[in-house]
């Protein structure tokens, strides 16, 4: 049942993207079900450790916070105080979550089964298994739009999201610097990540792969099983992570080009149009996170975390070409080429057994 309803999902979803009729209501619709996957989902790699935690702290057993993050313990704590089971703490957490990636998709493209479909052929299904990281993932996603309003109370308002998120799982304070893009800065944006690149290379190369202080995050990332498979794919699988972002920066600077080539001059499209240039300079920026790679490869989840703010600016892209035009044709089949790298990945893993199958086979609605 799961696997047909998705299906269908993706199929509507398909023909919306690449027609010139989008509709919201259909766009709410795949969000309503992207939770509803999301929460019901009853086995999956890392779901019994959350629900042990929870447990956990229903009974007052304290949690190690090297393993978990206060924000995320005091998050979970608050459900307890709402008496809500953990089902019920996941489904109101990940509604919030949903609620916040909704609203910064509507605010940019009317195509938002483009985004939709980026994010179903990939993101979702390690999204559901990595709840935290889905969750900072969420915040990312909006606190990017303060970036693009480029004033200083915006910018620690994105800091202070950010920090929000760190509080919920580490890792997100690796997009902190992100306050370093600046549209009218982009030379010196260029140089800080030269500098970035240089100077993580040069740790890793006279500290054994490790960089100082780091450590401690990977050792709470790595605390995913999905992570533990990542970690030991070989010394030189940080090139996937590398080809992948490589793949991704590939398309999005040439939905930037397709864009500013089609822009109009008003105050919406010019809000569309900042929005792409900063995500083209994070893109940009996030070369600087290829010596994590080489170091650990659960930093994968950093670059997979830009995806779906990289599908709303394939989507204006999309959108920005006439109607019929061979280019369109040749530009999304190309970024589902991609989507699809990302995809094939983790199914040429053993993720196919331990997350994809799980996920469309064990639900509240369905039965285990």
């Amino acid at each position: 049942m799961i696997y047909f309803a998705y299906s269908i999902v993706v199929i509507i979803n398909s023909f919306l993207a690449y027609s010139r009729n989008h509709s919201r209501i259909i766009a709410f619709i795949t969000a309503v079900f992207i939770w509803l996957l999301f929460w019901s989902n009853t086995l999956n790699p890392d779901l019994q450790a959350y629900v042990r935690d929870y447990i956990y702290l229903q009974n007052n057993v304290p949690l190690e916070t090297y393993q978990t993050e206060p924000g995320f313990i005091i998050l979970m704590k608050l459900g307890i105080s709402l008496g809500l089971s953990y089902t019920a703490f996941l489904s109101l957490v990940t509604a919030v979550c949903y609620a916040l990636i909704y609203r910064t998709i509507k605010k940019y493209t009317n195509n938002m089964s483009y985004v939709y479909l980026m994010y179903l052929l990939h993101p979702v299904f390690l999204d559901i298994v990595q709840f935290r990281n889905f969750i900072i993932m969420s915040i990312l996603v909006s606190a990017i739009p303060l970036l693009v309003e480029d004033t200083g109370k915006s910018k620690i308002k994105y800091l202070l999201l950010i920090l929000v998120a760190a509080s919920i799982q580490n890792l997100a304070i690796v997009y902190a610097p992100l306050l370093l893009v600046n549209r009218a800065n982009k030379n010196k944006l260029v140089k800080y990540i030269a500098c970035f690149i240089v100077l993580f290379s040069i740790v890793l190369l006279f500290n054994g792969n490790k960089i100082p202080y780091i450590e401690n995050i990977v050792q709470n990332i790595n605390n995913d099983r999905i992570d533990r498979y990542l970690s030991g794919v070989g010394r030189l699988g940080f090139l996937i992570a590398w080809g992948l972002h490589i793949i991704y920066f590939l398309l999005i600077y040439w939905s930037k080009k397709v864009i500013d080539r089609n822009k109009t001059s008003d105050k919406k499209n010019d809000e569309i149009i900042a929005f792409v240039n900063i995500v083209f300079w994070i893109n940009v920026f996030a070369f600087a996170f290829f010596p994590l790679y080489m170091m650990d490869m659960a930093f994968y989840r950093v670059i997979r975390n830009l995806i779906l703010v990289n599908a709303i600016v394939f989507s204006i892209a999309s959108n920005s070409f006439a109607s019929g035009n061979v280019k369109k044709l040749v530009f999304n089949f190309t970024v589902l080429l991609g989507a699809s790298a990302w995809f094939s990945y983790d199914i040429l893993g053993p993720h196919f057994i331990t997350v994809f199958k799980p996920i469309f086979e064990n639900n509240i609605f369905i039965g285990d």
